[in-house]
């Protein structure tokens, strides 16, 4: 069982640097970064989300969130408004710039799963896709 253990984590693990290098080589005339991506992905097209949400969406440290975050703003893909019920928070918005390159870096994220799972059958894709799901669900809360 334990070589099982590190077996999971060495593939996952190699995925997802693999995925990293590649997005990160496909997203550079987009501007974004495989560090920014996940939070473009994660706003609403029409609607703003706060950081505490975008943090416990993706599993990240409201620190990271913040200095992402930043970064986005600085580059024109996003816009934070203070949240009119709570002035302590901002909400963050995709800009029209942000909202145009949702699209885009869908399809590079698409076009790599599409890569590394073209061995596998719809039902294994399915089957992969569950068991990650639920692996996930096992986290144990920060």
């Amino acid at each position: 069982m334990k070589s099982d253990v590190r077996q999971i984590g060495k593939y996952i693990a190699m995925l997802y640097r693999a995925e990293l290098i590649h997005t990160n080589a496909a997203m550079k005339d987009l501007g974004v970064s495989s560090s920014e991506f996940m939070f473009l992905l994660n706003i609403p097209m029409d609607e703003g989300v706060n950081l505490a949400y975008l943090s416990h969406a993706l599993y990240v440290d409201p620190a990271h969130t913040s200095k992402v975050i930043q970064g986005l703003v600085d580059k024109g893909f996003v816009k934070k408004v203070k949240d009119p019920y709570d002035k302590r928070s901002c909400n963050v918005f995709l800009t029209e710039e942000g909202k145009k390159r949702v699209p885009l870096i869908r399809k590079i994220l698409s076009d790599w799963v599409a890569c590394v799972t073209s061995s596998l059958t719809d039902g294994e894709r399915e089957m992969v896709l569950d068991c990650l799901r639920r692996m996930v669900s096992k986290i144990p809360s920060k």
